[in-house]
């Protein structure tokens, strides 16, 4: 778990340098690629299976374009109305059957 947790965090890096180098983000085949050159490299990361490994870069592709196109962008106003979740004074009032 620990592994996948730093590839993650390496892909979000990238992701972000990424960014600032063109003005857009890397595609699903750019982060499964480098996910895969990262496995490569490392021999601690070779303990993983190549398709975990893609599957990572899989969900935070997923996980960033859901965040940059879905409704986690809207801005939504929303509240509780108070006065359906207080029942006022009869709340502390002692029951008559007692």
């Amino acid at each position: 778990m620990r592994l996948a947790c730093e590839i993650h965090n390496v892909l979000r890096r990238a992701d972000i340098d990424f960014h600032r180098g063109n003005g857009r983000g890397p595609t699903l085949a750019e982060l499964r690629q480098l996910a895969l050159d990262l496995r490569k490299r490392n021999e601690g990361y070779r303990q993983l299976r190549s398709q975990v490994v893609q599957g990572i870069a899989d969900r935070f592709h997923g996980a960033r374009r859901r965040f940059l196109e879905g409704p986690a962008r809207a801005c939504y106003e929303r509240g509780l109305v108070r006065e359906d979740l207080t029942l006022g004074d009869r709340a502390f009032e002692r029951p008559s059957t007692c």
